[in-house]
């Protein structure tokens, strides 16, 4: 380990005031939802799924940046960090990303899987792509856990170019389910053109969101910065709102159109439910 220099101390300086903005972000985020939150998802039961993702994409990361800002503010005050505590650091980092990183992911499959009429060919092609994915982040992470090299203050002395391997496999998963998703569905000539055309809408931001946050990151680690730290707040804080604004948004959808409790064409779908035709009535048989 080297000691900090005067450029390291800035650092450390630009860092937390990253870390306390992306803290800022989740929170407005939760101001402005906090009404539909109430609404939609505080009543559901506590066996409805969606209510686990909604929860844990919009409080977990409270958690999360507090850990952050209590880290960076001890970075900031200039104490001394051994070698172990800053691995321990950079593995939290990349794994609370990767959490978050599949849960929205997840959120984006479960809408493909519904667009392209449940197709199983579909569902083995995002999970096998998910798979390669996460091996590809566990076999970047361990090594450059392993051999990362820090400063006192936990700062990278040179970006670790092996996230390389990891962006690139989420880039290719994100575009995977892009294309999947501005493909022509099989759904669009039998089922509700406004429901499909809602979830292409909604889906395609994200995964574009997703897109030009694993490329900013890619060119962020090109420019050999030691301001590493700051893409992991921001990451976080983004998904975070992904997460939980695609949940709103099909509760948002469901009330606009209506559908109330009894659902006919429209039953749960995607993160909250599954198109499925309205069964077509018996013919008569009386005379």
């Amino acid at each position: 380990m080297e000691g900090p220099t005067l450029q390291d101390l800035w650092v450390s300086r630009v860092t937390a005031i990253n870390a306390f903005s992306a803290l800022v972000l989740v929170v407005w985020d939760w101001l402005i939802c906090l009404d539909e939150e109430i609404t939609w998802i505080w009543p559901q039961p506590l066996s409805t799924i969606h209510k686990w993702i909604y929860l844990f994409c919009r409080y977990a990361p409270f958690g999360c940046h507090t850990i952050n800002i209590l880290f960076v503010r001890r970075m900031e005050q200039h104490g001394k960090f051994s070698i172990s505590t800053c691995r321990m650091w950079l593995a939290y980092q990349g794994v609370v990303v990767e959490i978050f990183l599949a849960v929205v992911e997840g959120l984006l499959m479960i809408r493909v899987y519904a667009l392209w009429g449940r197709s199983r060919r579909i569902f083995t092609f995002l999970a096998l792509s998910l798979a390669i994915e996460i091996s590809c982040f566990a076999i970047s992470l361990s090594i450059i856990v392993g051999n990362a090299y820090f400063n006192e203050l936990c700062i990278f002395n040179k970006p670790p170019l092996l996230y390389v391997l990891f962006s690139v496999a989420a880039l290719a998963m994100q575009l995977s389910i892009i294309i999947l998703t501005l493909s022509k569905s099989p759904l669009r000539r039998t089922q509700q053109p406004a429901l499909v055309t809602f979830v292409t809408r909604e889906g395609s931001v994200v995964s574009f969101t997703v897109c030009a946050l694993l490329i900013a990151s890619f060119v962020y680690l090109l420019l050999d910065t030691k301001y590493g730290d700051i893409i992991f707040y921001w990451v976080l804080s983004i998904l975070s709102v992904c997460g939980c604004r695609l949940v709103l948004a099909v509760h948002r959808f469901s009330s606009s159109a209506n559908l109330g409790e009894s659902w006919i064409e429209e039953v749960c779908f995607t993160s909250v439910c599954i198109i499925e035709p309205e069964p077509e009535p018996e013919p008569d048989a009386s005379p």
